[in-house]
């Protein structure tokens, strides 16, 4: 909204899944992504970015408290379409891939899924949020 008042805009905001966020840009859906996004050589080719307007946050792994560092040895729920979903899919790892942030922390605390990687700040805010039953693990 500060966005819009500074330049005189007016705006009118749109909730997205992840997954269909840039396949929407591109069919002019709407005209701007504001959003986490990291900047990769894939998207890159597609969009056009602006500078970054936050630092990447670096990822790590979330299971249910109690499970221990092996935990990350085990099956991971990641969300579709992220960097993570990427590096899990690359890396060979068995994964159960979800459209929603938060349905990978359902996932883990339902015992569906053994961990999950995810950007640091979603982990302390999913972790401080659930109550003792997920913390941050893993190498």
């Amino acid at each position: 909204d500060e966005l819009c008042g500074r330049a005189k805009l007016e705006c009118s905001w749109v909730t997205n899944k992840w997954d269909t966020i840039i396949s929407n840009l591109v069919d002019d859906k709407y005209d701007v992504i504001i959003a986490g996004m990291y900047i990769t050589e894939g998207t890159d080719e597609i969009i056009d970015f602006t500078q970054a307007y936050v630092p990447p946050s670096p990822s790590v792994y979330i299971a249910r408290t109690g499970a221990g560092d092996e935990a990350v040895n085990g099956t991971m729920a990641v969300q579709l379409a992220t960097v993570h979903d990427d590096y899990l899919t690359q890396s060979g790892i068995t994964t159960q891939r979800y459209p929603l942030s938060g349905e990978v922390v359902e996932a883990i605390a339902e015992g569906k899924a053994d961990a999950a990687l995810v950007d640091l700040s979603f982990a302390i805010d999913s972790v401080a949020e659930s109550a003792g039953r997920l913390e941050i693990v893993g190498p």
